[in-house]
């Protein structure tokens, strides 16, 4: 929810409804035009357990010579983090230990959205979709299975005719599914690509998917800055509701190619920011990727490396335990799915002249069946932003009520009353509003990422170099032409710009990885 415009502060405020809460928001520079009440999602009531629900995260359990061969400890991992829904990819010939990874999902609660089509395919062909189906029927995977999602970012794989390839097995494999009575009732997920421009290509498929998909990659930037995707893939498949299967960050802080990276403490406010944004945006479901670092990279220049929520030596990340500490909170067992409550109060979000906000303040409201609230709230903008940590925000209550200030998994208990003043939104912060003293389970101690043994200038940057020079031989020196531009940043964070491309007619669709991985790793998928 954002307040009103510049030309009319001093008289603007927003009355909408919302629970048993009045909020007002402080600090001048965060307003912007309001736009129409119907666009404003953040102003609705929602159920806690609906956002835990829309979480899920990236898995490579048929990488078994990595970190992933881990099954069981990252698979307790998942469930400690309070996380449902996975995401992984079937081979047509799938390993006895991916098939047996896939088997142990339900004995940690979670349920399986399968890829199919891509993973394990080098020579650049679809396989036939029935066939797929054959092998996850023979694997006894129908009981885990909850979603089927089509070949991954196929752009980067299938040669110069993948975009008509892609469409004839995305309605190939949408029949198959359909017009088997074993899968007929699992909904399918619509194509993805690894190179952003390409999004409105993926048109001719509309009837031929229950889900859009995208991957929303934020290039190591806010993630609001990457909304747009969304608004982009829906367009292809107008009405229909959207998944985003891969979103995420890394902290190889050496590799300046691709995605530009964050540090640790950033990776875990952004991840949050866009499981918020996301969820606000409209999106089903968000998977993070990935669950783990998949190998050790001491020069820090390996980007892959250093997408996971888990490090490969299987401590947790600040990501990690920041997602962790969202959903242990906003977790309802008693939950049956039921709306959420009706609106009783209003809320007032009133623009005020003392805060010192570089970016909106957002805010979205949860309730759970027993009736306590939850208002969680962020500031948009580039981190680090020492400007945030002055943001003032004022929780005004319809009654005197309970209420404490959530951290992460610091709790600070506010004095009874009408109104609490939150100071500080350079971490994602949560109010909750009645109930019982907000507590978390001991989490594993925090640990710092390893420095970095090597510059990325050094032998670990050269080889990456050489590298990916070597690809762009090997596709013929003109696989992709894009122009790189930087948006700028306040001079505050010393963090580069996230790179944007601009459109240029590629002379050949072919690609070797995505926008989030470098030249060396398989795709996921």
């Amino acid at each position: 929810m954002r307040c009103g415009s510049a030309s009319s502060r001093r008289r603007h405020v927003r009355v909408v409804r919302f629970a048993t809460l009045a909020i007002g928001l402080s600090g001048a520079l965060a307003c912007i035009p309001p736009p129409a009440l119907a666009a404003e999602s953040g102003d609705a009531v929602h159920t806690a357990a609906s956002f835990v629900d829309s979480v899920g995260v990236v898995t490579h359990f048929r990488y078994a010579d990595t970190t992933y061969g881990e099954v069981d400890a990252l698979l307790a991992k998942v469930e400690a983090m309070g996380v449902h829904h996975v995401r992984d990819g079937l081979t047509p010939s799938p390993s006895p230990q991916l098939i047996a990874a896939f088997h142990k999902l339900p004995d940690h609660g979670l349920k399986l959205n399968l890829v199919v089509g891509s993973a394990g395919i080098s020579d650049g062909v679809l396989p036939d979709p029935s066939a797929l189906l054959t092998v996850a029927h023979d694997n006894g995977l129908r009981s885990v299975v909850e979603s089927i999602e089509t070949a991954n970012e196929w752009d980067s794989k299938g040669g110069p005719t993948w975009l008509d390839d892609l469409r004839t097995y995305q309605c190939g494999l949408f029949d198959a599914v359909h017009t088997n009575p074993e899968w007929s009732d699992v909904p399918v997920i619509g194509p993805s690509v690894a190179r952003r421009f390409r999004v409105p290509l993926l048109t001719g498929m509309a009837d031929c998917q229950d889900y859009v998909n995208a991957h929303n990659y934020a290039n190591g930037g806010p993630p609001e800055d990457y909304l747009d995707l969304i608004a982009q893939a829906r367009a292809n498949a107008p009405g229909k509701p959207i998944i985003v299967t891969e979103t995420g960050y890394h902290t190889a802080l050496n590799r300046k190619q691709n995605q530009q990276p964050v540090t640790e403490d950033v990776k875990a406010q952004y991840l949050l920011r866009t499981l918020l944004e996301n969820y606000q945006a409209g999106v089903t479901r968000t998977y993070v990727y990935q669950l783990a670092d998949e190998r050790e990279d001491p020069t820090l220049t390996e980007q892959e490396a250093y997408f996971g929520l888990i490090r490969h030596d299987l401590s947790e990340t600040p990501a990690y335990q920041a997602i962790q500490a969202l959903q242990s909170l906003l977790a309802d067992p008693a939950d049956g799915g039921s709306a959420a409550p009706a609106a009783g109060v209003t809320v007032t979000a009133t623009p005020g002249g003392v805060g010192t906000a570089t970016g909106e303040i957002e805010h979205l409201a949860f309730t759970k069946s027993d009736g306590t609230e939850y208002v969680v709230l962020w500031q948009r903008g580039t981190l680090p932003d020492p400007a945030a940590a002055k943001t003032t925000v004022r929780l005004d209550f319809a009654k005197p009520s309970a209420a404490w200030v959530i951290d992460g998994r610091q709790v600070t208990q506010q004095p009874q009353g009408t109104s609490i003043t939150v100071t500080g939104l350079e971490r994602v912060k949560v109010v909750q509003v009645g109930g019982r003293v907000p507590t978390f389970t001991a989490s594993a101690p925090r640990t710092a990422q390893p420095a970095a043994t090597e510059k990325a200038g050094g032998r670990g940057g050269l080889l990456a170099l050489l590298g990916a020079l070597g690809l762009l031989l090997a596709a013929g020196g003109g696989a992709l032409v894009a122009v790189l531009t930087r948006r700028a940043r306040n001079s505050q964070t010393g963090m580069p710009a996230a790179p944007h491309l601009t459109e240029v007619a590629p002379t050949s669709p072919r690609r070797t990885g995505g926008d989030h991985r470098g030249p060396e790793p398989p795709a996921p998928g």
